[in-house]
């Protein structure tokens, strides 16, 4: 699948497709070996525990219940979103503990994403993991067959099998069993639809990922650049319709749902803002200011220079939201780059932004890669996308914090500048190639016009 973008003027200037995902692919297969082998000899011949013998979350979470699916491993996130699921009132919920009194766990996820997953809660957990684990490798699977073919067949299978197998924020979400997935699922199919030119099933899959975690809203620059206010106004439509089904499911009546779960959002952004705990497994922007206030503990001035920027973080992140936003709308963008803005918004401006949130810049690299580029600008950005799917976990800065808080969020921040500095060197090359043609077009006009004799006056 090709989006249509501007081509560089020779073929020797481009970066092919082929081209871009053999160097992907490389990055991605060297990042994943690089860090299993490093994490196991952390673990196998150091004798280091968590989080040095592996990349994953903690892999002792049970979640303080007996509902395992291993012995040791929970799959926490599936099991609570099942939990709540199952429940019907999951504002509400309790974790149940064993001889103890159960535990209040509410979801902080939205309607229809708290409900979405009932149907895995009507056969046994450890089945329900496997399926759901199987369905979203099988959707991310669909995907890059989709946007990472070049009509080779052995050829393809490279980058396909790397970036479905060896992707790491696939293995993070398949390790807490994040219903991310769902929200990916939802975005892939939106995307497929909308480079095949389908309106009304791509607003309606975007409405369903608005509807799961309210975020995927800033994809809808992309649709309406391809499908108009129509496709917006489908998509904001079938958001509404979506959420308020999954609250007619609830339990409790809506007047006191609402409410609640205000509430539950309110404490959990305050709960995700603490200490270092946002950079854990995260590759959010304000976890990147977590790890300079965390160092900058001893130094009274530094510390307090950190503490200003978490303060005002809110307002960092709405100028950077609303600046990018707006560029989507005035800039001359190709689809891959209103894609990598609304994806680098998504991944890294919230307070808590965990690893498995990664999975979403899949998106605009599948329209990256079927784009027509410069040769340098391909070579970079094919590599910034690719360290996105690499673990860089080997180095640990404290806790449970890796290299990735501290790199990725700069990635990100480096990608979102080059986006938006091409977009906006290609709309001076059309201010100055317009302007230049304006002389020209003045003097032929004045070359056809007839001549007057001096000191006669046209009637």
């Amino acid at each position: 699948m090709a989006a249509t973008t501007d081509a560089p003027r020779t073929a020797s200037d481009r970066l092919s497709k082929a081209d871009k995902l053999r160097l992907a692919s490389v990055v991605v297969m060297a990042g994943f070996a690089l860090a299993v082998m490093v994490h196991y000899v952390y673990g196998a011949y150091c004798g280091y525990r968590y989080p040095y013998e592996t990349y994953l979350f903690r892999p002792f979470d049970t979640l303080e219940s007996d509902t395992l699916a291993t012995t040791n491993h929970c799959f926490g996130d599936l099991l609570a979103v099942c939990i709540h699921a199952e429940n019907r009132d999951p504002y509400f919920a309790e974790i149940p503990v064993p001889f103890s009194r159960p535990m209040d766990f509410p979801s902080n996820y939205f309607p229809f994403g708290a409900i979405l997953p009932y149907p895995l809660t009507l056969i046994p957990y450890p089945l329900a993991v496997a399926v759901f684990a199987a369905g979203f490798m099988a959707v991310l699977a669909w995907f890059n067959v989709a946007f990472m073919r070049t009509g080779a067949p052995l050829t393809d299978a490279i980058p396909i099998v790397a970036l479905t197998l060896m992707n790491y924020p696939a293995h993070v979400i398949l390790d807490r069993g994040n219903i991310e997935a769902f929200v990916f699922a939802f975005l892939a199919g939106f995307t497929v639809l909308l480079v095949r030119r389908r309106p009304v099933p791509a607003a309606g899959m975007l409405g369903a990922a608005i509807a799961m975690k309210a975020a995927p809203v800033v994809f809808l620059p992309l649709l309406h650049k391809v499908f108009g206010r129509r496709g917006v106004v489908v998509a904001m439509a079938a958001a509404a319709a979506l959420t308020l089904a999954s609250l007619l499911m609830f339990k409790s009546p809506i007047h006191v749902t609402v409410p609640r779960l205000l509430e539950v959002l309110g404490n959990y952004s305050a709960d995700t803002a603490a200490g270092i705990g946002p950079a854990n497994h995260a590759s959010g922007l304000y976890g990147l200011i977590a790890i300079g206030a965390w160092t900058a503990q001893l130094d009274p001035i530094t510390g307090s220079v950190w503490k200003g920027l978490a303060a005002v973080y809110p307002l960092i992140a709405a100028a950077i939201l609303g600046g990018s936003m707006l560029s989507t709308v005035v800039l001359p963008m190709k689809l891959w780059e209103i894609a990598t803005v609304a994806a680098v918004c998504l991944v890294m401006l919230p307070t808590a932004s965990p690893d498995y949130r990664l999975i979403h810049m899949m998106i605009p690299f599948a329209l990256f890669v079927n784009s027509r580029t410069g040769r340098r600008e391909g070579l970079v950005t094919t590599v910034l996308f690719a360290l996105l799917f690499v673990p860089k976990t080997w180095v640990i800065i404290a806790r449970e914090v890796t290299l990735n808080a501290a790199l990725n969020p700069m990635i990100l921040i480096w990608l979102l500048w080059r986006t938006l500095r091409g977009a906006y060197a290609r709309r001076l090359a059309g201010r100055a190639a317009a302007a230049s043609a304006m002389p020209a077009a003045a003097t032929t006009q004045r070359v056809g016009r007839p001549v007057e004799r001096p000191g006669r006056r046209r009637r």
